[in-house]
């Protein structure tokens, strides 16, 4: 074989094998059946071990339903570890309240952790999307990361090794809540209950939209409630609320300890923005996160009403920092040890403005930002924490809402926090508006009604079209429903598909034998935005046809039905409506003679057709016409026909 024909063999069967791997297997826990099921969206597998087991790296996972270890239709999942993933795959959800993994059905039952990653040199990446990941225990010492230490997780762990290291992991609308790590022998460390990238580390990290809460765990030392990234780590998180994770830790005091939500290790790059800390707690170290000889982009996020008993913060602790890029942030009422502290540095760095910070020890605050008590700090004389509450919020976070009077109000910047910009949209997923707020949350007062445009990708339906209407919103609407729609003929299907909160789509049937003009509306005040406004109302039109054409005439010009081939014949046929474009004739027999030819105009509604007999034929020739009225409905052939004998046989005399 030549090195050429090598190469192209060798490039088809690596592209044949890459397609192979781009496949979406479906499972759903309730109507999904592991033998009879082939894995389609019309026939799931049943269990995540399944469906696990046929994928192959690049392939999704699409998940519907519970998922629960403990379970005896799962059986893939072992002690300690739980299920450990080992193939680049994308784990998908239907929504982060809806599809759950879980290792028992109830809080700190359970005697494993949900899910375990070791990198490999094989498996490098990983993607958890609308899923709820919850009641993982670890109670182990957790898995070696050296000699001296080892590493744990409840929810997730992702370890890497000293030769796989470059790892990526995405996080996206997930929830990791009630996951505990609840104790060790002497050499746990650097682990998280909910989330633990460690090992030896390196790699990338990105959460967004997603939600850590009601986790714990005892570490002995460098550990997290929630979530613990470990060196080198390039980490971004936005969009996401950590509430109620706790921490505890044998070094209760020191910088390392366990934090509440996060704890991030040394030489790592860490991004967080548009996020929400609240009621996270620690025996030491941070009440909400600490951050140990780190890079650190803290971009318009709310820490508040965090807690240490002992450490360094009651609300963010820095530990011999490389840099801090600190703005547009609110850190208040958070406490250690029983009185204020927001945010210490072991360290004097330089805050970049525009960030509400009541009480810090080390960070030499610019002009524009606001320290002290503030009477007015979320609303007119609110100077408490707020109830956390979804506020609208568009990706399911819950955040810590601003009033009006806030002094966070138009006193943030939208200039640059040092090179990463500021978010265009607060957590919620709204606009910020010209005069940036400070925090996770915009305040605005939306008075502006949601108006609609209908629109239909076929504007002139017959009886085989089923056509999509497409409603696309100018804001939001979580109450925009099939029923607020009006159609004046026909029916549109229920309920609607949303491609996303703004666009929804329904596929349109139209009635029966009929030809009309058809109205699709909505009426102002049946549905409104986020906020409340009602609709303004909204219609678009359309015409249906889906009566099919008939022949009102099929005729031809000839004495009568015997014909020969020294005659032409004009075959005319009268449609009972006008034509497209040009109907057509078959006329055939024995041997077909003509097949679909065009016929002639005389009006769009009348069409003729001039036949030259042919002569060397004979037998029965049957005309029949086709075609399709203006909205293309169709006559079919051979619903009328007109039956000609051939005859070119001479006759002969016999004589008797």
């Amino acid at each position: 074989m030549s090195k050429l024909k090598l190469f192209i063999f060798s490039f088809s069967l690596v592209v044949f094998q890459l397609g192979l791997g781009q496949t979406t297997i479906y499972v759903n826990s309730s109507s999904g059946n592991d033998t009879s099921g082939d894995g389609s969206s019309g026939a799931p597998y049943k269990t995540f071990h399944k469906g696990y087991t046929v994928a192959v790296s690049g392939d999704t996972i699409n998940l519907t339903g519970i998922f629960t270890w403990s379970d005896n239709d799962e059986s893939g999942d072992v002690a300690e570890q739980g299920y450990k993933i080992s193939k680049n795959l994308m784990i998908v959800g239907q929504s982060d309240g809806t599809t759950i993994i879980q290792a028992d059905t109830a809080s700190n039952t359970a005697s494993r952790r949900v899910l375990t990653a070791q990198a490999t040199a094989s498996f490098n990446s990983l993607t958890i999307k609308n899923i709820t990941i919850r009641n993982g225990v670890s109670t182990t010492d957790g898995d070696i990361y050296s000699e001296s230490s080892r590493t744990t997780a409840a929810g997730l762990l992702v370890q890497t090794t000293t030769s796989h290291y470059q790892f990526q992991l995405n996080i996206q609308n997930c929830i990791f809540e009630n996951n505990r790590i609840n104790g060790f022998d002497s050499s746990n460390s650097f682990s998280g209950a909910a989330l633990s990238f460690s090992g030896y580390a390196y790699g990338t990290l990105n959460i967004e939209k997603s939600v850590f809460k009601n986790n714990y765990a005892y570490v002995r030392s460098y550990g997290s409630g929630a979530l613990y990234i470990n060196q080198s780590v390039n980490a971004i998180i936005t969009d996401s609320t950590f509430e109620g994770n706790s921490g505890n830790s044998d070094y209760n005091g020191f910088y390392y300890g366990t934090s509440g939500a996060i704890y991030a290790y040394r030489n790592s790059n860490v991004k967080i923005t548009n996020c929400t800390f609240n009621s996270n707690s620690s025996s030491g170290a941070s009440g909400a996160i600490l951050v140990h000889q780190n890079t650190t982009y803290l971009t318009n996020n709310t820490i508040s009403a965090n807690s240490a008993s002992d450490g360094v913060s009651g609300g963010i602790g820095f530990n011999s920092p490389t840099n801090i890029y600190i703005k547009n942030n609110i850190i208040a009422n958070n406490i250690l040890n029983g009185s204020p502290k927001d945010l210490y540095t072991s360290t004097a760095k330089t805050s970049n403005g525009y960030n509400i910070i009541e009480y810090n020890e080390n960070l030499t605050l610019a002009s524009s930002d606001i320290t002290g008590d503030q009477v007015n700090l979320f609303g007119t004389g609110i100077s408490s924490t707020p109830v956390l509450s979804l506020n609208d919020s568009l990706n399911g976070t819950k955040t810590i809402p601003l009033s009006s009077g806030s002094i966070a109000i138009d006193n943030g910047s939208g200039d640059a926090n040092n090179d990463f910009q500021i978010p265009t949209k607060d957590q919620r997923g709204f606009d910020r508006v010209s005069s940036v707020d400070i925090g996770s949350f915009e305040y605005f007062i939306d008075t502006t009604s949601p108006t609609l445009t209908i629109t239909i990708n076929d504007d002139r339906v017959n009886n085989t079209d089923i056509p999509t209407i497409t409603f696309t919103l100018t804001e939001s609407s979580t109450s925009f429903t099939a029923d607020d729609v009006s159609v004046s003929s026909g029916i549109i299907s229920i309920p609607f598909t949303a491609t996303s909160s703004e666009v929804y789509t329904a596929i349109y049937t139209p009635a029966t034998d009929t030809v009309t003009t058809v109205i699709v509306s909505v009426a102002t005040a049946t549905f409104s935005d986020i906020v409340g406004n009602s609709n303004i109302a909204s219609s678009n039109t359309f015409f249906v046809d889906t009566i099919s054409p008939t022949l009102s005439l099929f005729s031809h010009n000839h004495d009568d039905l015997i014909i020969n081939g020294n005659e032409t014949v004009i075959i005319t046929a009268t449609f009972s409506e006008d034509m497209t474009s040009s109907p057509t004739i078959s006329i055939g027999g024995n041997e077909n003679d003509i097949d679909g030819e065009p016929m002639t105009a005389t009006s769009s509604s009348v069409w003729t057709y001039t036949w030259n007999v042919p002569d060397t034929k004979n037998g029965d020739y049957s005309a029949t016409v086709s075609g399709t009225d203006l909205f293309g409905n169709y006559y079919m052939s051979g619903t009328q026909s007109i039956t000609f004998t051939v005859d070119n046989t001479d006759p002969t005399l016999t004589l008797v």
